[in-house]
């Protein structure tokens, strides 16, 4: 079942992907940036994420739905290569897209002439500031340091520090909560919703995977749960990437999407379907 729910989820983000990229190509008018009457696009992601949602959602009923392993019982990582990979790309691209936004703040702003002949630094977009760049590049580098240690634990197949575990993971769906607000501010000054739209959805679902996540922590976690928003948020960010974000964005989004494949392929190595036995 392992594999079978592993492919599902590549080809859902695979279509999804592909599906946004259509509609950011051809779905938009290019003076206006509103979209396209009538453009099949719009509605066929829509009504494919809802398809690709439900199939998910459906594919992942029959694991418990409390079950409450410890850290290191839900995400065994001693031997598995492939879950390691995933592990390592993704918080290292979490902490790239960190440090490129902190590097991006830092840096002078270019220099424009206006129309009197003066220099003024150039606008960015969304209003965004230096200091909020920084911020950004903060509350990136401290949730994905904030998953290290439990990464570390499962890896030597010990449990974190009792009261340790928990407060930790919950960082990360904190920073993602500071992260939305942020995101959202950025792009309201976007001509249409469409636009963004499946940005801050896949920022929901980020939230509450991460959220599910920290429930192992907590002694309360459940594997449809975590599988169920986990899987979302991988479909969810995977096609977010066609939305032609900089590469601090892109990298962000990337290496979330790797970091929770990584833990779904783990979880799911050691979850058993309810009625299961092995």
């Amino acid at each position: 079942m392992k594999k079978q729910l592993s492919c599902l989820l590549l080809v859902s983000s695979a279509a999804a992907c592909g599906l946004r990229l259509m509609q950011m190509r051809f779905g938009f008018e290019a003076e206006t940036g509103l979209p396209v009457r009538g453009s099949v696009w719009g509605l066929g992601l829509a009504a494919a994420l809802a398809v690709l949602a439900l199939v998910w959602l459906l594919a992942v009923r029959p694991f418990p739905a409390k079950d409450t392993p410890t850290v290191a019982q839900a995400f065994p990582m001693t031997g598995r290569k492939a879950v390691l990979a995933l592990l390592a790309a993704g918080l290292l691209l979490v902490a790239v897209s960190g440090m490129a936004w902190v590097v991006t703040a830092l840096r002078p702003a270019p220099l424009v002439m206006a129309a009197d002949g003066t220099l003024s630094p150039a606008a960015l977009p969304g209003g965004i500031t230096p200091s909020t760049m920084l911020f950004l590049g903060a509350v990136t580098l401290v949730m994905g340091g904030s998953l290290l240690p439990a990464v570390a634990a499962s890896l030597a197949g010990r449990e974190p520090s009792p009261g340790c575990s928990g407060t930790l993971l919950l960082v990360a769906p904190v920073c993602l909560v500071v992260r939305l607000v942020l995101v959202y501010r950025i792009h309201s000054v976007e001509p249409a919703v469409s636009r963004y739209a499946v940005e801050l959805l896949a920022m929901v679902c980020l939230t509450m995977a991460f959220y599910r996540l920290s429930a192992f922590g907590c002694g309360v976690g459940g594997s449809r749960r975590f599988l169920r928003y986990a899987g979302w948020a991988v479909m969810l960010s995977l096609a977010t990437l066609a939305d032609g974000h900089g590469l601090a964005d892109t990298l962000f989004y990337l290496g979330t999407a790797l970091t929770l494949l990584g833990l779904i392929l783990s979880r799911l190595g050691a979850a058993a379907p309810v009625g299961d036995p092995g």
